[in-house]
């Protein structure tokens, strides 16, 4: 797959046609590399939470 670059110009940005191009790359994965961008995605989301003081949500456990 080619690499494409939208080029957009700053005084009059076109977010219809940014939302455009979003659209057609992502159309453009295959389903294991949507949900592999979507785990990475998580995975620094969460590092960097809690770099910045968020602790990690406790977990739930079941007392018998």
């Amino acid at each position: 797959m080619p690499a494409s670059i939208l080029v957009v110009d700053p005084r009059s940005p076109d977010e219809a046609r940014e939302q455009e191009f979003e659209i057609a790359y992502l159309r453009s994965l295959t389903t294991q590399e949507r949900f592999k961008m979507m785990f990475e995605r998580s995975r620094l989301m969460a590092q960097e939470l809690e770099r910045r003081g968020y602790r990690k949500p406790v977990e739930i456990t079941q007392r018998s």
